[in-house]
């Protein structure tokens, strides 16, 4: 099962809308993960690469701070978009490129276009868990392989403990009049695995259903995500609840933000 396939290539318009709805939300984070940043030393216009992009909603902010960003993502749909906005707000390819590349492939990609290494990669909105652990720490080594050495990976996604404590089987998610979603979930212990269905409908005269996919994501505590940048070669340097205010990670923050450090001795 390729579920991110099926929705982030084959029907990317029916996702787009909800990226879109968290574009000032993006902007936020976007200035948060240039507060981490800054606090490594790391300034405009250092580069930075975006790993699973999306529609740039953080490439843009942070092209507009100085900062020289490189967007992938898996989805032709989402990276033109993101490029025309990019143009929009009159950032060039200095300050903002895309490049269409495989979730597991985004490394070969960049050194066959000639990308030099980078100062940092942002890996945010839950864009990895979705082809499990191995799958997981092999992106997390290619990403270190496009980072120099103290180069930075800044990691955001939903803080499993927060969610096994607050789960419901059932969620639909109105953005606006004209679109909505139902999520029928199952939690798997075992393998730490949220499993959903995933329907979506577009609101007008008559509710119309567009599409269904089954979902699944492995959501990461601290410890396992901590292990996972073990294992693929970076340390851990700090932990927050979340992108927005940088605040300590608790029990009643539902993000997970964790920076790793690509180490300085690393010969890769």
């Amino acid at each position: 099962m390729d579920w991110p396939t099926t929705l982030f290539v084959r029907h990317p318009q029916i996702f787009a809308p909800y990226l879109r709805a968290r574009e000032a939300l993006g902007q936020r984070e976007a200035a948060g993960v240039g507060r981490i940043l800054r606090r490594a030393g790391i300034r405009p216009p250092a580069r930075v690469l975006d790993f699973a992009c999306g529609l740039g909603r953080h490439v843009i902010p942070l092209g507009r701070a100085g900062f020289s960003v490189v967007g992938t993502d898996l989805s032709r749909i989402f990276l033109a978009e993101a490029q025309r906005t990019a143009r929009r707000n009159g950032l060039d390819s200095a300050a903002a490129r895309f490049y269409l590349a495989d979730y597991a492939q985004v490394a070969e990609t960049l050194r066959r276009v000639g990308e030099p290494p980078f100062d940092a990669a942002i890996c945010l909105f839950t864009s990895l868990g979705y082809r499990g652990r191995a799958a997981d720490v092999r992106v997390l080594r290619n990403l270190r392989r496009v980072v120099r050495p103290g180069g930075l990976l800044i990691w955001e996604t939903a803080d499993f403990d927060w969610v096994r404590r607050h789960f419901a089987s059932e969620a639909t998610v109105t953005l606006d009049p004209a679109h909505e979603h139902r999520e029928v979930r199952t939690y798997v212990p075992s393998k730490s695995e949220i499993r959903s269905r995933w329907t979506f409908y577009r609101i007008g005269r008559r509710r119309r259903r567009l599409l269904d996919v089954e979902v699944r994501v492995h959501v990461q505590t601290e410890r396992t995500l901590r292990g996972l940048l073990r294992d693929a070669g970076w340390r851990t340097q700090d932990v927050y609840g979340d992108l927005v205010t940088l605040g300590r990670r608790t029990r009643t923050t539902r993000r997970l933000v964790i920076v790793g450090r690509r180490p300085l001795s690393d010969a890769v």
